[in-house]
């Protein structure tokens, strides 16, 4: 369970010329969010009991369910599991494997879809022109006047990067994404919901640095030699996602092996140095910097200057068309 399923992999589109400047007005809004996690989290667990049509497995879902809402942030897979054992445990069900992940794989989806339909309605009650991209938001029941369709070519993408001052980010398993490269590849301005993954990377040099010193290569060597300073990162990180890292990862000195060879670009705070400047953990904090970015293009204009500049040193990317500056929406 890695700290994010597909490295991004930033993307420069310089050139605005193919793009119409009508249908990039066409596209102007506030804030625009992409993600066809449209279908209300209730509903989604409702339709999910009704397929199963098994009494054992109702009160089951509903348990999970109620588990997952009651925590604040889930940030890690491995606390999805945890919920699972334990609702398991305490309902004296037994099952196999195949069932198992069957049940995580749902939550882990679910746990996805609350924590982009909160950011979502953090905004729905405010003045701020919301424009939402993706299927299903048309039919969702307090949402659908946000509705703009699907984001069906990458030239629509892009456009809806440029036409928006502010592109919304909400990832609880990460910020950074390949969504996030590309608005910023294409001279977006991006703001990210916090997750505390998108912290971790910052103090995993240090413990795969004293890993290569004492030839150290899984967990139980790792937990064993851990002087004071290492085993205080470990408790840090694990109090930071809600599990320690030692129990998140089978292999936590491989997922250090890997996050070192990808220069550490898989957590927004290591690839960001202004990434507090364009993260918010609550609804005050979002529509406070909406309401302060929408009225200071030129600090809009800064942060997106800068955050591309550090995609582009740090993840491998694609020149398109010949050089050209790409603004932010003004």
């Amino acid at each position: 369970m890695g700290l994010s399923g597909v490295q991004p992999v930033y993307r420069d589109f310089n050139d605005a010329s193919s793009l119409d400047a009508s249908a990039i007005a066409s596209l102007a809004c506030d804030v625009s969010f992409i993600s066809d996690a449209s279908t209300p989290d209730e509903t989604m667990v409702a339709r999910q009991v009704e397929r199963l049509k098994n009494p054992k497995f109702t009160a089951l879902w509903w348990d999970i369910f109620d588990r997952l809402r009651s925590d604040e942030l889930v940030p890690h897979r491995a606390r999805v599991m945890t919920h699972v054992h334990d609702a398991l445990r305490d309902a004296s069900i037994e099952i196999d494997d195949n069932w198992l992940d069957a049940i995580f794989r749902f939550f882990d989806q679910l746990n996805e879809a609350m924590f982009q339909q909160q950011t979502i309605d953090w905004l729905a009650d405010s003045t701020i022109k919301l424009y939402l991209y993706g299927a299903g938001w048309e039919s969702h029941p307090t949402l659908s006047r946000f509705a703009r369709g699907q984001v069906d070519s990458e030239s629509m993408r892009i456009a809806v990067a440029r036409a928006s001052r502010i592109n919304l980010a909400a990832g609880v398993y990460g910020a950074l994404s390949p969504h996030v490269t590309e608005v910023i590849g294409a001279g977006g301005f991006a703001m990210m919901r916090f997750t505390p993954v998108d912290l971790l990377e910052r103090f995993y040099p240090p413990i795969w640095e004293f890993c290569g010193r004492n030839q150290i290569d899984t967990n139980a060597q790792l937990a064993e030699r851990a002087t004071a300073t290492i085993r205080n990162l470990l408790d840090f990180a694990g109090r930071t996602i809600g599990v320690h890292p030692l129990h998140a990862w089978e292999d936590f000195v491989s997922e250090l092996r890997a996050a070192a060879e990808s220069g550490y670009t898989r957590s927004a705070a290591a690839v960001f140095a202004n990434y507090a400047a364009v993260s918010f953990s609550s609804k005050d904090q979002l529509l406070g910097m909406v309401e302060r970015y929408l009225y200071d293009g030129p600090q809009r204009q800064r942060l997106a200057d800068e955050m591309r500049r550090e995609v582009r040193a740090r993840f491998d990317h694609v020149q398109v068309n010949r050089p050209a500056r790409a603004t932010v929406a003004a």
